[in-house]
């Protein structure tokens, strides 16, 4: 199936959008300049605060990287920038990379929602949105086990920032819970915005791998974006989970550099 031009831009489109919500956390501070989208929250993780829509000239690239860096950095926290198949100049990751920044790089998918296929899993396994406290600790117990470190509880740099953009009921952001027999083995974050449903922190604990659990709260993901009116889903796999959203319908159309660069020790 040919992907509209509308659903591919909205794999920058929906991140951009989800930077500019991080406005709803106190004390966060969002700079949405005409050639550069910067944001600041409190907390040290680099999800959090960094930079994206670069559209800076050549002479201005250098000089606006370390203004975002003084800026972030000056709060002693990582940042993360992001590069996507319209940020200019062309050359924006070199320089990235020349300033200190690590990459990686993630496979930009798109979905038309109606298409979605998944088969069912096992009956144990359930999910559900995150509406409480206690729920959002469970989200990030399985998150911090999806990506393999020791679970930080009520510590994680994400808590208080996630308790803002996803308790409340009228929100674009939704976190969604899988548990297995009332354990909480996977995540999801799905957010309404720039045309598409946006997937974020797909995660399954290593251990509960191979199960289709990413699939099942992938695919309940797109369900809430569906019912929110959305007619696209759009995410950016790791080589690890391409073939989890190829399966369940997904077409890759781009990719999106991660640069992170951590704050001074």
């Amino acid at each position: 199936m040919s992907i509209p031009e509308a659903a591919v831009r909205a794999v920058e489109e929906n991140l951009w959008a989800v930077h500019r919500d991080f406005a709803r956390v106190p004390g966060a501070e969002i700079h949405d300049e005409r050639d550069l989208l910067w944001y600041t929250a409190p907390s040290k993780n680099s999800w959090l605060n960094g930079a994206s829509r670069s559209s800076l000239d050549d002479t201005a690239a250098d000089a606006a990287v370390e203004r975002v860096v003084a800026a972030i950095h000056g709060l002693g926290r990582n940042l993360m920038w992001h590069v996507g198949p319209s940020s200019t100049p062309a050359d924006l990751s070199r320089r990235l990379e020349a300033r200190g920044f690590e990459g990686s790089v993630d496979r930009s998918m798109v979905l038309e929602v109606a298409d979605l296929t998944h088969s069912p899993t096992d009956p144990r396994f359930s999910v559900s949105r995150v509406r409480t406290r206690p729920d959002l600790l469970d989200w990030l117990h399985a998150w911090d086990l999806a990506i393999e470190i020791e679970p930080r509880g009520d510590q994680h740099p994400w808590l208080e920032p996630f308790a803002h953009l996803a308790l409340p009921r009228e929100t674009p952001t939704e976190l969604l819970l899988g548990r297995l027999g009332g354990e909480p083995v996977s995540t999801a974050l799905a957010f309404v915005g720039g045309g598409a449903v946006g997937l974020y922190g797909v995660g399954t604990a290593p251990d509960r791998r191979g199960h289709g659990f990413g699939g099942a709260i992938t695919a309940a993901a797109i369900d809430w974006g569906r019912a929110r009116g959305e007619g696209f889903a759009i995410l950016h796999a790791t080589p690890m989970g391409e073939s989890v959203y190829r399966r369940l319908g997904f077409q890759v159309v781009g990719e999106l550099e991660q640069w992170v660069l951590a704050a001074p020790e």
